[in-house]
């Protein structure tokens, strides 16, 4: 992802999925909507406040597909 603003991008798209598939699931995530929030923000936030790199702060890799 090139810029911190996908991952907002990326959690918009799934909350309006989730709300159309799994209504129930979806005022779940509404109670807790700012915990959701600084979750999708927390990598890049890392990288740059601990100037730490994209594998240190992301779950994934970017040559294992199936990761993502």
């Amino acid at each position: 992802m090139p810029r911190g603003r996908c991952h907002f991008a990326l959690l918009a798209r799934f909350h309006d999925e989730l709300r159309r598939v799994r209504p129930v699931d979806a005022a779940l995530v509404d109670r807790h909507l700012p915990e959701l929030i600084a979750g999708a923000a927390a990598p890049d936030g890392l990288r740059y406040v601990a100037k730490m790199g994209k594998f240190a702060t992301h779950f994934y890799t970017e040559n294992r597909r199936e990761a993502w």
